[in-house]
């Protein structure tokens, strides 16, 4: 305010009136105010919609593990590095795409913060070391099912073994991820 007293004073020194004075400073609010408008019109607001949901609002409206694997098949890609690095469920999110571990460890997040019972298994196949890691989960009935990358495996199996060999009949043995990661292998996932 104390910049405009002085323009004003200024201003009346060279015989300029105070109500031309405030039309004056009035246009230029103006024309900054359009210009911010302006502004935030054109910003790109796209990268805003890059920023996930946390998995708590997830688990508002993906309730069931046929949700999950639907969400999966529609916004989520397979997509394997090497080598394999375990990744925060935000990367997960931010990335839109995962490989079997990444895809387990989001299920099992989801599926628990809706009370379904669930667990990430890692499958051996063989003496190799190649593993794959999956999310499996008991339904109602006491029967297991499965999500493994952006599909879903219902089984009539009531435990965790005869589901997971069901499916995978060279499976050698399975593992809980927290087991795998203790070792530190260097792994090959499928």
């Amino acid at each position: 305010m104390a910049c405009i007293r002085k323009k004003v004073r200024t201003m009346k020194k060279t015989k300029i009136s105070e109500k031309r004075v405030r039309r004056m400073l009035a246009g230029s609010k103006l024309i900054i105010s359009l210009f911010i408008l302006f502004q935030v019109l054109l910003f790109d607001h796209s990268s805003y919609a890059m920023i996930p949901e946390t998995i708590d609002q997830i688990s508002l409206r993906i309730r069931t593990p046929e949700e999950v694997a639907l969400w999966f098949a529609d916004h989520f890609e397979s997509r394997f590095t090497f080598p394999d690095k375990a990744r925060t469920i935000l990367e997960i999110l931010e990335s839109k795409q995962g490989d079997c571990e990444d895809f387990a460890i989001l299920a099992a997040a989801v599926l628990t913060r809706n009370g379904i019972e669930n667990e990430v298994i890692v499958l051996k196949f063989g003496r190799s070391r190649i593993y794959h890691a999956v999310c499996i989960f008991k339904y109602g009935d006491g029967t297991y099912g499965f999500i493994e990358n952006r599909e879903l495996f219902k089984t009539s199996e009531m435990s965790v073994k005869a589901a997971a060999e069901k499916f995978y009949p060279d499976c050698t043995e399975i593992l809980k991820i927290d087991d795998i990661r203790k070792k530190k292998w260097q792994t090959t996932v499928l």
